[in-house]
């Protein structure tokens, strides 16, 4: 049976030659929901590739130490994928995160288009993302992944697409009728290359963020015939781009 692991900061493991503490809610989820004690064997990652195996030492209110046991790296299995989506309402938005990380998203890039909803105040804005990053570790752990995927600030889609640039092959997924599936443009935009995808909000973009998107290179797809919601349609490429780039190996 597969060891739990816990999540540890890339400098703290790296540095650590024979034991680690672990604080905050990492301790408590060993110590108070799994309630595992000293003996018990877990692995660590620092959601950079590294994977340690430890052994509870001792387990307090607060705070665990565990002693190592060896170190090694993880290949990195992530999609060279960086997903660019309109922030959606609450909860859908959790979700993609979550199932985006769990498919091996390299980034996830949060966009404010014209119909976004909603628009969080500046002051609430660093804590979305501090949510998002959170569900993003905590799904590292679930799919038994070793890198984490970027978790980047909301930002304006002009803004966004700036840095898009650096991405070789772009998407945006459509609805518009004649519009080429992904699965029928991918395979001529290069395999093998970094790959930028944007969705945009429930409301579509508008006439002149549809030209602002062209115009900086992204190419217009869909995900066939039926009309999907936003969080479906970036999952459902997502998971088009895990099962293509699995099958054609490395």
């Amino acid at each position: 049976m597969p060891l739990p692991r816990f999540l540890v900061e890339p400098e703290r493991l790296g540095q650590a030659v024979d034991s680690v503490v672990l604080d905050g809610t990492e301790a408590h989820h060993l110590s108070r929901v799994l309630r595992l004690g000293p003996g018990e064997e877990i692995d660590l990652l620092d959601g950079k590739g590294m994977i340690a195996r430890a052994r509870v030492k001792t387990s307090g209110k607060g705070t665990v130490i565990v002693t190592l046991l060896n170190k090694k790296t993880l290949p990195d299995d992530r999609l060279p994928v960086d997903l660019y989506c309109s922030l959606l309402k609450g909860e859908r938005m959790e979700w993609l995160v979550q199932k985006a990380v769990e498919l091996g998203t390299r980034s996830i890039h949060p966009v404010l288009a014209e119909h976004s909803v909603p628009r969080p105040e500046s002051a609430g804005v660093k804590t979305r993302v501090h949510r998002l990053d959170e569900i993003s570790r905590q799904a590292l752990k679930q799919c038994r992944g070793g890198h984490a995927t970027s978790i980047h600030p909301i930002l304006p889609l002009d803004t966004a697409l700036r840095e898009a640039n650096w991405t070789p092959v772009r998407f945006v997924l459509e609805e518009r009728e004649r519009v080429a599936p992904l699965a029928s443009e991918w395979p001529n935009a290069g395999h093998g290359l970094p790959i930028a995808i944007l969705v945009g909000p429930e409301g579509g973009l508008s006439q002149s963020e549809r030209s602002l998107v062209h115009g900086q290179g992204f190419r217009p797809v869909s995900m066939g015939t039926r009309i999907l919601r936003a969080e479906t349609a970036a999952i459902a490429a997502l998971a088009f781009f895990r099962l293509s780039m699995d099958a054609a190996g490395p």
